[in-house]
């Protein structure tokens, strides 16, 4: 069964102030979430890609559409690891 929950906070901020007091929010948060053992669901995306036995089934749309998504996929785990 999946679970979610959405969490907010409020505060206010002087001019210019907002955006680096809600990312040590959300980092406070995150180390607290952390030292609990509570981790947050990975962004990801799951595709069926057919063997080299269904290769025919795959059209000249379906193999960019494939590749293009494999390759987003990449980047996105790219950046998420090399900004850790």
């Amino acid at each position: 069964m999946d679970a979610g929950m959405i969490m907010g906070c409020k505060f206010t901020a002087k001019p210019g102030t907002l955006f680096t007091i809600r990312k040590e929010t959300c980092n406070r948060v995150e180390a607290a979430f952390a030292e609990n053992g509570i981790s947050f669901a990975r962004r990801e995306v799951r595709m069926a890609i057919p063997g080299p036995e269904d290769a025919d089934r795959l059209n000249d749309t379906g193999r960019p559409a494939a590749a293009a998504a494999a390759q987003h996929q990449a980047a996105e785990e790219n950046k998420k690891t090399s900004s850790g």
